[in-house]
Order: structure tokens, then sequence, then C-alpha cells
């Protein structure tokens, strides 16, 4: 059942590609939409895509509040907005939740306004200018509610993601990040690792058009400096799938190196399990697909796009 009553104005801080797609959408059902961002510049540039307009210090109080800033930065942007009284209801949606909010709850520990949230819509936080208020259609929207999260602060939220077309789901703030660290954070990361091998590489030894190496560099070319600070916000679960990650390479290398003592090859036994483990990711979308084709729907497709 559709919540949109209970949202009229919104305010979004930070001017990005996520924030501004969020007002943009939020436009097209004539929900009055402010926005606040430290580069004049960004806000201009969301202004013109239609987005919303400047906030005053004049403004009524919004109905949600949306911190759109960088993960380290948003138990600081949100609290400041609290301070400011900018509105009812706050969420966010940053790709990491327990250190956000564990800093929240530590300054704020009655606050039962804020709604820890996260749109998987596989996007850097990137300018206004590549803004789609169509970005989150169909798509996965994470909301991990803190123990004294209130009812009214959940329904307003989630009001917010059925305008955005989005599909809310509830999980807890340490459950989301160990996920999240598995199928998007250590992946970047390793990502990057296959793409460095050739920063420094000589011209004659730059991978050939429409090798392997292609599907991977899309990936390694995510905002260093966001994603730095996000993979730093999940700091222990991304070490964790790493250590999972480079024992079975580090076991691979060995293996190779000495070849011959063992009854199935490393490479053999590696490429085996991942085979398992892409065929038991396929068999769950045949299970869970929308479309009952077992094609993911558009709600499944965030695995693939990390």
């Amino acid at each position: 059942m559709s919540q949109s009553h209970f949202i009229q104005r919104v305010t979004v801080v930070g001017a990005g590609l996520v924030g501004t797609s969020i007002a943009l959408r939020l436009r097209r059902h004539g929900i009055d939409v402010r926005l606040c961002d430290p580069d004049a510049g960004a806000i201009l540039q969301a202004q013109r895509k239609g987005a919303g307009t400047q906030l005053t210090p004049d403004d009524l109080p919004a109905d949600v509040v949306v911190i759109a800033s960088p993960p380290s930065t948003v138990a600081k942007v949100l609290l400041d907005a609290v301070a400011r009284g900018l509105g009812s209801v706050y969420t966010d949606v940053a790709s990491t939740k327990s250190r956000i909010a564990s800093d929240v709850v530590l300054a704020e520990p009655e606050l039962d306004s804020y709604v820890p949230g996260h749109p998987v819509v596989g996007a850097d936080l990137a300018l206004s200018v590549a803004a789609d208020p169509d970005l989150f259609a169909g798509r996965p929207w994470h909301l991990c509610p803190l123990p004294r999260t209130s009812r009214r602060a959940i329904d307003s939220v989630i009001s917010m993601i059925e305008l955005c077309d989005g599909r809310y789901r509830l999980l807890a703030p340490d459950v989301h990040d160990r996920h999240m660290a598995a199928v998007s954070h250590a992946p970047r990361l390793i990502a990057a690792a296959v793409a460095a091998r050739f920063a420094d590489a000589d011209e004659n030894t730059l991978p050939v058009r429409g090798s392997r190496f292609h599907d991977t560099l899309s990936v390694a070319t995510a905002a260093p400096a966001l994603w730095s600070d996000t993979v730093e916000q999940n700091a222990n679960h991304v070490a964790d799938e790493l250590d999972l990650i480079t024992s079975e390479l580090t076991r691979v290398a060995k293996g190779l190196r000495n070849r011959g003592g063992a009854s199935v090859p490393e490479p053999a036994r590696l490429f085996g399990q991942g085979k398992r483990g892409h065929n038991k990711v396929v068999e769950h979308f045949r299970r869970t697909s929308s479309r009952g084709d077992g094609v993911p729907g558009p709600e499944e497709e965030w695995f693939w796009t990390w």
C-alpha cells in the first residue's frame, strides 16, 4: 500500500548523481525539493536539470531529508542537519551502514528519526549531469532501521522509495555491510588490483581489445576517492572477503609452482569451485526471478552490476 501521503517536502543534501536522481524523480510527483551542497556548481547543475531549488534558511522543515554525501561524511552531515532542524525524518544513501549508524547513535542516542538507507543502483556518486530520474526503477533499496527508529520515520522513507519506484528491503546494518563487502566492495578492489598491474606497463604488454581484461576494466574505473572512502568505512568485512579470496589465489599460485603434487591441479580445483559458485547464483535467480523465466528481473539485476 502506498504511503505517498506522508511526503510533500524533501531536502536533498548532496547534489551528486544519486541525490540529484532522487530529486528529479520526486519532482515528477510534484514534491517540493530543496537542494543543499557545499559545491555551488553542483547545485546549479542540478537546478538546470529541474531537480529543485536551493535550500534557504527560511524554508520549512522537510518531511524527509536525504543525506547523499560520501560515507565518511554522512554522520557529521546528518547530525548537522538534525541540529539545524532541516526535517522531521532523515535517511542517507551510503553503501555502508554499521559505522555510520554507530557514530550517529553515539552522538545522539535518543534520535528516533534516522533511517539508514542504501539504494543499490551500481552507480558512483558522480556529477549531477549524469542524474537519471529512472535510476531506481525496480531496484532494491536497503533500509537498516536502528533500535530506536520510529515506525513513522520508516514509513516516511518507504513512501519516498515508492515514489522513486524502488523496492525496499529491511536489513540489519551489519548484515548489509557483510553483503556489500562480498558483492561490491571487495570485487572493486580486486578489479583495481588487476587493472593496476598495467598502470606502468609497456605499450606492447597492454591487453588486446576484446580480452577478458576489459570486463574487469569497466569496474576498475570507479572514482578512487569515493571507493577508497567506502571500503575504509567497511574495513573489517572487506578485509575478511579479501583474505578469503587471496587465500584461494595464493593456494593456486603455490600449486602452479609445485605442479604434479596434487591429484587435482589447483587451477582446475578453483575453476571448478568458481563454476559451482556461478551456477548456485544463477539457480538462485531462477528460483527468485520476478519474471519467472530464470532471467533476473530489474530488482535482481543489481547483483550483476555491483
